[in-house]
Formats: C-alpha cells, sequence, structure tokens
C-alpha cells in the first residue's frame, strides 16, 4: 500500500474546525438570547487535552525509537496501527475542538463590554491545547508511515537489466550426466 494514501486530508479537519466552530457559536447565541451567562468550558477540558498529546507524543516517540532500532526491538505492527487510529482521533478530535473554543471566543468578543479573565481564559486554553492535540496527532501519523526499504532504491530499469541474459547471474546449467 502507498504510504501517501493514508495521510489525513487536511481538508476534514478543516470541516471539523468549522462544525466545532458553529456549534460554539451557536451555543454562545443560545446562551445570549435566554439571558445566562456565557459558556466557559471547565478548566478540565484544556487539561485533558493536554495530557491526551502528551501521552500520543510519548508513545510515538517510542514508536520512532523501535523504527529506527531494530536490532534492539521489533516494530510491533498492532502498535503501530492502534497509535495511527489515536492519531487520527486526535486530529478530529482537536480540530473540532478548536474549533469549538473559536466560536465561542469570537461570540464574546464582539461584546461591548469587557468579560472577566474567568471567562474568555478557558475558552483561550481549550483553542490552544486543541491545536497542540492536533499537531500532536500530526506528529504521530507521521511516526507511524512504513520507512523504505534498502531494496526500494533501486529503480523499474534497475530491475530490467538484471538476470542471466544480461550477465548478472549465473545461467541454470543442467548437470552433467
Amino acid at each position: 500500500m502507498n504510504p501517501e494514501a493514508r495521510k489525513l486530508n487536511p481538508l476534514t479537519l478543516v470541516v471539523f474546525g468549522i462544525v466545532g466552530a458553529g456549534i460554539g457559536l451557536l451555543l454562545q447565541t443560545y446562551r445570549s438570547g435566554v439571558g445566562v451567562a456565557p459558556f466557559a468550558p471547565p478548566l478540565s477540558l484544556p487539561a485533558s487535552l493536554l495530557v491526551i498529546a502528551v501521552l500520543l507524543i510519548v508513545l510515538a516517540f517510542r514508536l520512532k525509537r523501535a523504527i529506527v532500532d531494530t536490532r534492539t526491538t521489533t516494530v510491533n505492527p498492532f502498535h503501530a496501527v492502534r497509535l495511527l487510529a489515536a492519531a487520527w482521533a486526535s486530529q478530529f478530535t482537536g480540530a473540532l475542538f478548536a474549533g469549538f473554543g473559536l466560536g465561542l471566543f469570537v461570540m464574546i468578543a464582539g461584546r461591548v463590554t469587557q468579560l472577566a479573565a474567568g471567562v474568555w481564559l478557558p475558552m483561550g486554553l481549550t483553542t490552544l491545547t486543541a491545536l497542540v492535540l492536533l499537531i500532536a496527532g500530526v506528529f504521530a501519523e507521521r511516526v507511524c508511515r512504513i520507512p523504505p526499504d534498502d531494496g526500494a532504491e533501486k529503480s523499474a530499469s534497475d530491475e530490467r537489466t538484471e538476470g542471466p541474459e544480461h550477465g548478472t547471474a549465473q545461467a541454470y546449467e543442467r548437470p552433467k550426466d
């Protein structure tokens, strides 16, 4: 399989970000229309996103070390596939929450009155840590790529010029009776 076929399309992440921003805008608009205070995500949300990003980066570095140092360790393909799935999931989650945080923030940024830091700071932290999670997912996805083989450097023309008819290998000889 072509390693480029496994890359996640950036347009998908943009769509997830737009959907998240729409949800954030709708939530703030609804709360403003009802007369309730603006929504501020709990500080546990950015903390959780940051912990997931750090865990993903640690696992990606372990896999990268196993790929580079093939003498002492072997690469578990199931570990690599699970890490790839986690990388894709964190890219989706990071884009969604980054858009959500931006949507929340855009709605309150247009207000005339200034809000307390306890309202806008969690929105900014959510956006920032979601972007960190998105970048960690992209990094982990890049680590999961299959490195090229040593024999992959040969071109197709080199393969056609090998064989007994081209003098690069011994021709099969019948045993003498």
